[in-house]
Formats: structure tokens, sequence, C-alpha cells
């Protein structure tokens, strides 16, 4: 049954409308080590127009060219792909009438390449839907669905898969932005007086309310947060059309803003998520304004684009007391056990270039940058710490991973320890009548 296992993810194959098909991938990559120009530079546009479909025939035709021209231009191909797909939301074609929602599931897996998994009544994939969807963004379609079969939806952050789940949760201010979703959570109004210390001449004004907008930033499988940063309030206005902006930010700027907050720089990457919170403020134009009609707001943030292995310990057992060296981490492994459920592996992480003007943030991520695989080498998921001990430039910490599905739990037997590299992308969205307190 549907809601019992996870649907296969497929992977979007094949050339869009208007573009070369596959069997003429290898001549597109082949004229790119043309001697004319002109010939390179219209074999690099087919295949950029190709889109995210294109980037693994790319990468595997970059093992394989030799020519220095192409292999250039290859990698300046995957770089500008890669770096586009993670603004971009994966789109579905679907168009059905009154089919089994089990149908439309397994469509829109096959569309996107993204696994759905199911805790629902099931019954709930026998209800007949109709829709109409002509590229329509992944959240988008998978928000009208859920809608229409009363369910909610959300990213599972060990595995990446869809998690659709009966609940009766309704958001009703969301917004879109590339492959995010927002949604509006909570509205806070702070009201002040000042009742003394006027100026004779200039008597103050009543100062507006400060009101700040809390919301949730949500992506894609493929869009996976590390950081948010400053967010800027394009417009604001209220149900008469009064501007809503601040007349001076409402927080401070630079170092001296907290992380996620207006006003501050995009800090280093803490944590990896497919949904975080951040906030922004407006001011109430008058006490007669009841809604916040329409607000435009630009938010930056760290999208992780590769976590590449840094260290890899291929035998852990073995390798108790010893010592790797990283690009920028050196990592000693200790013992590894298994205590009730969990397989645990202690380890001490070192930076190679230590800051004496740094925090302990270097060690909010690290404990989400292990990987680890048993005996059989399938992936273990990642628990988090049971034990911590930490300094500025070192930190001992005992990480516990559980077994996948089905398998009986036995040691760690391989180690990754990975380093992000992120992107940063700016992402506007527009979030209408919210109600002021």
């Amino acid at each position: 049954m549907l809601h019992t296992r996870c649907l296969a993810a497929f992977l979007v194959a094949g050339w869009p409308a208007g573009v070369a098909p596959a069997a003429d991938f290898a001549a597109l990559v082949g004229q790119l080590a043309a001697d004319d120009y002109q010939t390179r530079e219209r074999a690099g546009a087919a295949l950029l127009k190709a889109g995210e479909s294109a980037i693994p025939d790319l990468k595997t035709a970059l093992l394989k060219v030799t020519d220095p021209e192409a292999n250039r231009r290859l990698q300046v191909l995957l770089e500008r792909l890669e770096s586009d797909c993670l603004a971009e939301p994966r789109r579905v074609t679907l168009k059905v009438e009154r089919k089994p929602a089990k149908e439309v599931f397994v469509e829109l897996a096959r569309q996107s390449g993204y696994q759905f998994t199911f805790d629902a009544n099931p019954n709930r994939d026998k209800a007949l839907v109709t829709f109409d969807w002509a590229g329509t963004p992944f959240l988008q379609a998978v928000d009208h669905l859920c809608d229409v079969l009363q369910m909610n939806s959300i990213v599972n952050e060990h595995d990446g898969a869809v998690s659709v789940y009966d609940g009766d949760q309704v958001n009703p201010h969301v917004a879109y932005a590339g492959p995010f979703r927002i949604i509006a959570t909570q509205i806070h109004s702070n009201r002040s007086l000042q009742v003394g210390g006027f100026s004779r001449r200039n008597p103050l004004a009543r100062a507006p309310d400060s009101v700040n907008v809390n919301f949730s930033v949500q992506g894609e499988p493929k869009a996976c947060l590390c950081a948010l940063g400053p967010t800027t309030v394009l417009r604001a206005t209220d149900e008469s059309k009064n501007s809503l902006l601040l007349a001076e930010p409402a927080a401070p700027a630079g170092d001296d803003a907290p992380a996620g907050t207006p006003g501050g720089d995009l800090p280093p990457p803490t944590f990896r998520s497919h949904s975080s919170d951040t906030w922004f403020a407006v001011s109430r134009g008058t006490r007669r304004s009841e809604f916040v009609k329409e607000c435009r707001v630009r938010l930056t943030v760290a999208v992780l684009a590769e976590a590449r292995p840094e260290v890899t310990v291929a035998d852990v057992v073995k390798s108790a007391g010893a010592k790797f060296t990283g690009r920028t981490h050196l990592l000693e492994v200790g013992p590894t056990g298994v205590q009730g459920n969990a397989a645990t592996v202690k380890v001490t992480v070192r930076r190679k270039q230590p800051d004496p003007s740094d925090d302990y943030s270097w060690i909010n991520s690290l404990a989400q940058r292990f990987e680890a695989f048993d005996a059989e080498g399938r992936p273990l998921r990642n628990n988090g710490v049971s034990e911590q001990n930490n300094t500025p430039d070192a930190v001992t910490m005992t990480l516990t991973f559980s077994r996948p599905a089905g398998a009986k739990i036995g040691v760690v037997a391989k180690l990754n320890l990975v380093e992000w590299v992120v992107q940063h992308k700016t992402i506007e969205f527009t979030l209408k009548d919210l109600p002021l307190p």
C-alpha cells in the first residue's frame, strides 16, 4: 500500500523540447573542442539549455574528455547548471481527472526525482482527484494535493524524503520563491509611548507600533539550508495603502546583528536543515491599520551545494587511536561500539589553523558533518551526539548512529568527515493579508 512504503525515486531524464535528444549528446560534447569558436559556443548553449537534467551526463563526460578546451567548457557548464538549479524549483506537468491520489504521488515522484514516505489513513491514496499542472513548482503541487486530501507534508531531515501525513494544520499565509516555501507563523506587536521629556517647540507624535513577523523557510529536498541572512522589507502597506516600512532599522547591522535577523551579514554555516525560521519587522502605520495587506521581502540564504568528503576512515575498528589530516581539520578516531540500538564512535576534531578571534561557532555544525556506514556499506542515520567536550580549538564527541530499517545494528565500519560547499542565493517573496494584533 502507498502509505506503508517509500516510492522509488526516478531521475528525470531526457532533453526538454527544442533541445538536442540524448543521442546527440556526445556530438555536442565533441563540438566543445571544435576549431570554430561559434561552433563551440552553440554547443555550449545547447547543453546549457538542457538544464538540471543534463548534469549527470555532463559529469560523466567530464571524466572522459581529454581535450583541454572541452574540459574547461564542461567545468564552466557544470558550475553554471549546478548553481542555477539551486535557485530554481523542480517543476511538474500533469493533467488528471478523477484519478486515484496514489497515481498522482507516483507521477510526482517520477517527475521530480524525490521520494515520498507516508503516515496516513490507507484510504487517502484511493481518493479521486483532479489537477491540471503545467510547469508547476514541486512544492506548490504537493501543497495543492495535500490540501485536497487534508494532509500535510514536510521534508525528512535524515533522508531527504517528502513525508506526507494526516494533519489538521492549515497555513493560510504561504508564499513560494524558487525551491522554497515561506510560511508566516506568528506576529508580535510591541507598543510603547513616551509620556515625558518632550520638546516644548516640537512635541513628539505618538510613535508607531513595531510589528515583527516570524516566518519559516522550507526547501525542496535538493535545497538544504545552511544559514539565513538579512531580511529586507522592500514594500509593505496596510488595507488603506499606508506604508508600513520602518523609519529606521529594526536591528543593529553588521557584526552586532544576531544571526538570521534583519540588517545582519549572512552568518557562517552552522546547521543543515530543510526548514529554518527568521523574521522581519514593519510598523503599524496608524492605530486603525488591521492588516499587512501586502509585504514584499528579500532574503539571503546559504544553500548546501555539495557535501564532499574531507577525511575518510575506511576501517573505523582498526583505526582507533589513529589520526587523519583533512583540508581544514585534524581528526582522531576513538573506540567504536554499540549502545542499545545505536552504534557509537568517539572522535576528536581540531582545526589545522586555529583563529584566536573565533568563538565556538565552528563546532555547531560539526556533528552534522559526519557520515557513517555499516559493514555492508549501508548508510547509518546520524542521531547526533551523546557526549561532548569543547575547547575553542578542539572538540571531543561521541557520535551516535542508528541502523537502516530492518537491519541488525553493528559497529560503525566506515566514517566520513565532510565539508560543506554552500552558495548564497537571494530570494524575494510576497505575503498578503496578514492580520495585525
